[in-house]
């Protein structure tokens, strides 16, 4: 009789440990998927955001806004900018600044005070005017809307020469509500190590430590983490929280343990035949 108990504690304790090992390795696995397609996202948001940045550019009413400043074409800048900030929700506010950095024009819905401000001590404006180079900066709190941003900028060249740039604030609003989900967590770090987009906040946010303060402790979670270019990505996932995984994956781990109960019960009457027989 004892050895019977044995035997069904012991395909038990097996079965429990074969379970855990599939729950472990489709977390892995899903939280591989997760993080590759969230690293494409990610980076598709922020450079489409800049491509339709730079399509702009080169317009001929930025050109002119830039080359005579006068009134007019000013306002034809201004209404330029407005419909690129209406047409696409990924962009905030955006910028005409001329080569010293002064901001010439705005979109509709900037605050016009910041025209006339000088921005060229700003990192997106000393890193666009040195190397001649669409970029994409840190985040920061913008200066038109006070929210957290990440700048991306295109330069303005006439003959090689720079005459301007075109700077916008990503919009993180729509970022941040794409990535929220019920089962994991996500975290967006800038190339300074910022973490501007932490999913378990209510919103973006500036502010938070360098690195939130359990991202490197593995007991915790189980994680996923890429680099794109300019952002690192993390993905957490409770350890426990079974809830995404599907329903063929549960019956499967189910059954499995319900094997294991079987064959000891089995082994069991075996047992205690022989015995009886005996």
């Amino acid at each position: 009789m004892l050895c019977s108990y044995i035997v069904l504690g012991t395909s038990l304790w097996f079965n429990n440990n074969k379970v855990n090992e599939i729950i472990l390795d489709e977390e892995k696995e899903f939280m591989e998927d997760m993080i590759k397609y969230t690293g494409h996202l990610v980076k598709n948001y922020f450079y489409n955001a800049q491509s339709t940045l730079i399509a702009t550019a080169n317009s001929p009413a930025i050109v002119e806004a830039l080359q005579q400043g006068g009134e007019d074409e000013l306002k034809k800048a201004t209404d330029t900018l407005t419909t690129l900030v209406d047409t696409y929700s990924s962009l905030g506010n955006i910028g005409l600044l001329n080569a010293q950095g002064i901001n010439i024009a705005v979109d509709a819905r900037a605050a016009n005070n910041i025209i006339g401000q000088d921005f060229s001590d700003r990192e997106y404006f000393i890193e666009t005017t040195t190397k001649l180079h669409p970029y994409i900066s840190g985040s920061y709190f913008g200066a038109a809307s006070g929210k957290p941003v990440v700048a991306v900028t295109a330069p303005i060249l006439e003959n090689g020469k720079l005459i301007g740039l075109l700077i916008a604030g990503v919009n993180l609003d729509n970022l941040f509500h794409q990535l929220i989900t019920p089962s994991w967590r996500t975290i967006i770090v800038d190339k300074n190590g910022e973490a501007f987009i932490d999913t378990i906040l209510n919103k973006p946010e500036l502010g938070m430590p360098k690195l939130p303060s359990d991202l490197n402790d593995p007991t915790l979670n189980i994680e996923s983490t890429t680099k794109i270019d300019d952002f690192k990505i993390v993905i957490r996932t409770n350890r426990g929280d079974e809830t995404y995984y599907s329903e063929y994956n549960n019956f499967q781990i189910i059954s499995i343990t319900l094997i294991g109960v079987i064959l000891g019960f089995v082994n069991w009457l075996v047992i205690a035949f022989i015995s009886k027989t005996k």
